[in-house]
């Protein structure tokens, strides 16, 4: 029983049908500090406004791959190797709310979703009294005060992370460990101040587009961690390249003002 609070809930809205009537599956997504920022906006974005997600309390990293979306990505992944579903019949829609945790349409057009005040405790508790319900284990919804749910598409062109996710698992082989060790050392360097916020992205777009290596099945774990390991190589040459363009810039003569944020971006 999964403990992500968006596989939970699909798996509570799966015990609605059967295996064959189920025609997709709708991850929901807070949209991150950033929701209605332009790629121009996300240009000036600093660590520590990276780390205040609206509704979620989480670490560090967690905070910064929601705000990048990359976390969106892996749930897309997870839910793949969770429910065996395939990568075209899962979407992503943006619910600022984040009280609809996922969804479940099926074949006949009914749709199942699982609504909830965001609070651990809920998915944590049914994870360890599957299949029972805990009494009490969190607040339910309060529908005697007026609310209302919001729900809008994904922008996947300031926001291409989830795409890429989706692509690295169409590629299948070792791509999505591609994917995910390029974030970690590209989510470190952000962290660092070493790289701007849409690098992040665009280092993870880099390394996936030249590992056609690794989409071939892992015959041993060996041949993920080297993998991996190649990800984490390529992608702090990356950020390396960054760095260094940077601070060249910075050196021309009466470049100093003109690059002064370049640099304290990189």
């Amino acid at each position: 029983m999964p403990v992500d609070s968006e596989h939970s809930a699909l798996a509570q809205c799966l015990r609605g049908g059967t295996p064959d009537e189920v025609a997709k599956l709708v991850l929901t997504a807070s949209g991150g500090p950033f929701r209605g920022w332009s790629a121009a906006d996300l240009e000036h974005v600093t660590p520590e406004q990276a780390g205040a997600h609206p509704t979620w309390s989480m670490g560090p990293m967690n905070t910064l791959n929601s705000a990048s979306l990359v976390n969106k990505g892996l749930e897309v992944i997870e839910t793949h190797l969770l429910f065996g579903i395939p990568y075209d019949r899962i979407d992503v829609v943006v619910h600022p709310q984040s009280i609809i945790h996922s969804m479940v349409t099926f074949i006949d057009g009914s749709t199942i979703a699982q609504a909830s005040p965001p609070d651990m405790k809920l998915p944590i508790s049914l994870a360890l009294g599957w299949p029972r319900r805990v009494s009490g284990a969190a607040a339910a919804c309060d529908f005697h005060t007026a609310s209302s749910w919001e729900f809008e598409p994904l922008d996947t062109d300031v926001f291409p992370a989830v795409e890429l996710a989706r692509q690295a698992g169409v590629a299948g082989g070792c791509m999505t460990a591609v994917y995910n060790a390029a974030n970690e050392e590209a989510a470190a360097a952000f962290l660092a101040g070493r790289i701007g916020f849409p690098a992040i992205v665009g280092i993870i777009a880099d390394v996936l587009h030249a590992a056609d290596q690794w989409a071939v099945e892992p015959a041993t774990v060996d041949d993920v961690l080297d993998a991996q390991r190649w990800a984490r190589e390529r992608a702090q040459r990356a950020v390396s390249g960054m760095a260094s363009v940077a601070i060249a810039s910075t050196a021309k003569p009466g470049a100093a003002g003109r690059h002064a944020s370049t640099l304290e971006r990189s």
